[in-house]
């Protein structure tokens, strides 16, 4: 509640926050030359961090990422006790810092201070006083870059949270990130109420008012939502544009309510854009949303110009080759809020999902075991090569098969199994033990192969 640095500023900035938003885009890359390679539009050269810069003075750096039992940390700010999530469970720092074990990412990304300005001349609207904390680039950077992916993140997450499930929801890829900053339980509370009204509550209103015989959701709808939800729409449509349609979203939590209400805002214009050009593949992954899959799937297939149009496509079946919306068991935020079951664009057995997730609530608080709504994996435009695996698989570049992809299953057993003392996974009659309901998945994730070998999630760069 109370205004501070770590809450950017909290609930006395909220009311500007509501209106205006106050996200700030920045560029996240594995590959450092993407970034040595773009200049700013005064012809600058972006300029990497040294030791003892001020926080004005550069605008890349590498960091390492690391899952910690309390969260997304910087590797050169853990000691040597600090306890860390690893292939083989929780191990000390010090005892693993040098292996591949550790779940990890590194990465280059742009100052988080500062504000990535995509933009075709030199525009400089808005106060002077802040020039020094943005980074203007030419829509001709975003292209050389080959960067065709965006993110947007959830609520209470730090820069270094979102940067890490960036990464993971997205398979490594280089991405724009549309930062969603935090501003205390309060701040973000309210941001939600308005985001979630707007997508759920002005549908339900047509419903009582037309006795049940509305059709589709309410096209529009999305401009009852938040600054940062038109800011999200503004910069989908610009990316949209930049790759001539061609673009995956990625976004996890309350960023997929500012991403279904900016998709809402600009919908006429990003969709004429992607069927424009047929041959582009414009892809959404929601992870944990508080929005119905079937919403959203309408709305993309809209975006696509109709069922029909959709099915036209090069390599698309059925909704759910460009737009999937993935739920882990006992995930309260995903399957109460969002009124779905565990799984990928999944209703089966809702009424027993919402009871397993409501009693499993103290989760997302740390009470109860880890929660099932904090981390997730990429399931659709993976990594640079925009992989998508089979539906109810997730994306595994170390499948011991190759083939890139591995059950949805093998994910929740690394992630939420017993495990022994010596790292290994707890087995009882020959099935992993599971601190989370597998039975909420639906039949056809319980009939997939599952195998009980480690899988890899990430691996760091030594």
């Amino acid at each position: 509640v109370l205004p501070s640095a770590e809450n950017d500023g909290g609930y006395i900035t909220q009311i500007a926050t509501q209106l205006f938003g106050d996200n700030r885009a920045g560029i996240v890359v594995k590959d450092k030359s993407k970034l040595e390679a773009m200049t700013t539009v005064d012809g600058e050269q972006l300029r990497e961090r040294q030791s003892g810069d001020k926080a004005n003075e550069w605008d890349y750096e590498k960091v390492t990422l690391v899952k910690t039992k309390d969260g997304i940390k910087q590797a050169s700010e853990l000691k040597d006790t600090d306890m860390v999530e690893t292939s083989d469970g929780i191990k000390k720092w010090g005892d693993v810092k040098t292996t591949n074990t550790i779940k990890a990412e590194t990465v280059y990304r742009t100052n988080p201070d500062k504000q990535l300005v995509i933009e075709d001349g030199q525009d400089r609207s808005g106060n002077s006083a802040l020039e020094d904390y943005k980074i203007r680039i030419s829509k001709d950077d975003i292209v050389a870059s080959g960067i065709k992916h965006l993110f947007t993140n959830g609520m209470f997450n730090d820069h270094d949270t979102a940067v890490y499930n960036q990464q993971t929801q997205q398979g490594g890829a280089n991405a724009v990130l549309n930062y969603n900053q935090q501003h205390g339980v309060v701040g973000d509370l309210i941001e939600d109420l308005q985001d979630h009204m707007s997508i759920n509550g002005a549908d339900i209103l047509v419903e009582a008012v037309t006795l049940g015989h509305a059709e589709g959701a309410v096209d529009g709808i999305g401009n009852l939502g938040t600054g940062g939800a038109r800011q999200t729409g503004n910069l989908i449509e610009q990316m949209t544009t930049i790759r001539e349609g061609d673009l995956t979203i990625g976004a996890h939590s309350q960023g997929t309510m500012m991403t279904q209400n900016g998709l809402d805002q600009r919908q006429k214009n990003i969709s004429n854009l992607v069927q424009d050009h047929t041959d582009a593949n414009f892809l959404v992954q929601y992870s944990g949303a508080p929005v119905n899959h079937e919403i959203a799937e309408e709305k993309i297939t809209e975006i696509y110009g109709g069922e029909q149009a959709l099915m036209e496509r090069k390599n698309v079946d059925e909704v759910s080759d460009v737009f999937r919306s993935q739920v882990a068991p006992e995930d309260f935020v995903g399957s109460v809020l969002g009124y779905q079951s565990a799984g990928i664009n999944n209703s089966e057995n809702l009424g027993v999902n919402m009871r397993e997730s409501t009693l499993s609530v103290g989760r997302l608080f740390g009470f109860g075991g880890s929660s099932t709504h904090s981390y997730y994996g990429c399931i659709i435009g993976c990594g640079e090569e925009n992989f998508t695996p089979k539906k109810d698989f997730y994306f595994n570049p170390n499948a011991l098969d190759g083939s890139n992809q591995s059950p949805m299953d093998n994910y929740y057993i690394n992630n939420f199994a017993e495990r022994n003392s010596d790292g290994n996974i707890k087995m009882d009659n020959g099935k992993p033990v599971m601190t989370i309901n597998m039975d909420l998945l639906p039949k056809n994730n319980q009939e997939n192969t599952i195998n009980n070998q480690i899988i890899l999630d990430t691996t760091r760069s030594k």
